[in-house]
């Protein structure tokens, strides 16, 4: 499962949370210890924890000219891992063009900071997800903290191999069907998760549906259920005058 979670683009950090210059951060993602940083060119670097020459954590480093410069003995790395200096070498030397530290690609859209931690040399596009392609005075990002003990306290309340789903889970037992499939496809026939490489995937909206008896919702609906489109968002009092389908919360019937 790791590995196909690893096919998709994954937002990591806002945009703020990262400064020009400033400190990094510390993160872990997919079972691995990161270091994010911004360099002087306003560029983000996504790398391994720690330093590729004693192993010292680049969570110290000092990030400065277009680099983040490991404190223990100073090698310094771009945003793609590259080292580009190592001040105890003398000044002819190249070893440095050999040494890079892992590192994985960044873009930024809707102030969100998204990572790529798959295998690919050529990455796979953005998804079209419409809350990350409007203008960000259009929208609300939070980010909520979950406190780790609270989880772990809960036991076999949260053991899914002693979870008995019934037929009210449907919803959930499907959702889980089709990421074991494309697991499983992803591990024996190399195919691409879906989603991966169709940005349009996402270019989808929840609505909440008033229509007439008897019409079945997912024909009313099936144009206010597309992102991306212009038709208006109705008030509630609205919706009850005309019995129209508005694009505003989750729902169905």
């Amino acid at each position: 499962m790791g590995n196909l979670l690893r096919q998709y683009w994954m937002p990591v950090l806002f945009s703020w949370e990262l400064e020009s210059d400033g400190p990094p951060r510390r993160m872990r993602l997919l079972g691995e210890d990161l270091i994010a940083f911004r360099d002087t060119s306003n560029q983000v670097g996504i790398l391994g924890a720690n330093c590729a020459h004693r192993g010292a954590s680049l969570f110290f480093g000092r990030n400065e000219d277009c680099g983040l410069r490991c404190v223990y003995h100073g090698w310094k790395y771009d945003v793609s891992g590259q080292c580009v200096d190592m001040p105890n070498e003398p000044p002819e030397s190249t070893f440095k063009s050999r040494v890079r530290a892992l590192s994985y690609p960044c873009q930024e859209r809707g102030g969100l900071i998204w990572t790529y931690m798959g295998p690919r040399s050529t990455l796979p596009p953005l998804p079209d997800l419409e809350f990350n392609m409007l203008p960000e005075d259009h929208v609300s990002i939070r980010k909520n903290l979950q406190d780790k003990a609270v989880l772990e306290s809960m036991g076999p309340i949260v053991d899914r191999t002693h979870e008995h789903l019934g037929t009210t889970d449907l919803m959930i037992i499907q959702v889980r069907r089709r990421l074991i499939d494309a697991a499983r496809a992803l591990r024996d026939h190399g195919v691409a998760p879906p989603g991966v490489d169709d940005p349009d995937v996402y270019r989808v909206r929840t609505a909440t549906a008033i229509v007439p008896k008897g019409q079945n919702w997912r024909d009313a609906a099936v144009d206010y259920l597309k992102a991306f489109t212009d038709l208006p968002v109705l008030s509630a009092e609205a919706q009850l005058t005309a019995g129209r389908v508005a694009p505003t919360l989750a729902g169905g019937s």
